[in-house]
């Protein structure tokens, strides 16, 4: 039983790494649409119910049980400078794991899971505060999506900031 489950995992495993490295979740914030690896994706869900934080950025939406993970939530649409995600009926909850905790990205919308291939077009413009997010196009029957750099984010000082540093004074915190 244990070889034949063994089997059937490394089968999976295979099939999987095969099958998601042209597969993207699609998304959007505001009027852009953006593709990320689906293999860096842990779930795709509803907005969770979140605990605030104190002191904590405007997008910083606060933490929330995820599937059974403890993850800090993201509004990434109010960080990328636009209309907050959370105030979107349709806003869905990219999850994602990075160096042992989960990180959860709210976005207007997920439209789906495709495959898409890599393509080279001129990229459309975006303000400074996108732009520095994309790596590269992808395109899937006749669109193209500009493919988000989740490592720059997740590894962003000021994504890492969540706590607003100005509303915190040295005597108010204890050691």
């Amino acid at each position: 039983m244990e070889d034949r489950r063994s089997h059937r995992d490394r089968r999976k495993s295979d099939r999987d790494e095969v099958g998601n490295s042209s597969l993207f979740v699609i998304f959007g914030c505001a009027d852009y649409r953006f593709a990320i690896a689906k293999d860096k994706v842990l779930a795709i869900g509803a907005q969770p119910r979140l605990v605030p934080v104190p002191l904590s950025q405007p997008w910083f939406g606060g933490v929330a049980s995820v599937h059974g993970y403890v993850a800090s939530i993201t509004d990434l649409s109010a960080y990328l400078g636009l209309a907050a995600a959370r105030d979107q009926d349709g806003a869905r909850l990219l999850l994602f794991e990075h160096d042992g905790s989960h990180t959860g990205l709210l976005v207007d919308a997920v439209e789906g899971v495709i495959e898409c291939q890599p393509c080279e077009r001129s990229r459309a413009f975006y303000p400074l505060d996108i732009e520095q997010y994309m790596m590269g196009q992808r395109c899937a029957d006749g669109h193209c999506y500009d493919e988000f750099d989740l490592q720059r984010l997740l590894n962003e000082q000021r994504f890492l900031d969540a706590i607003d540093r100005s509303l915190v004074s040295s005597t108010e915190v204890a050691p």
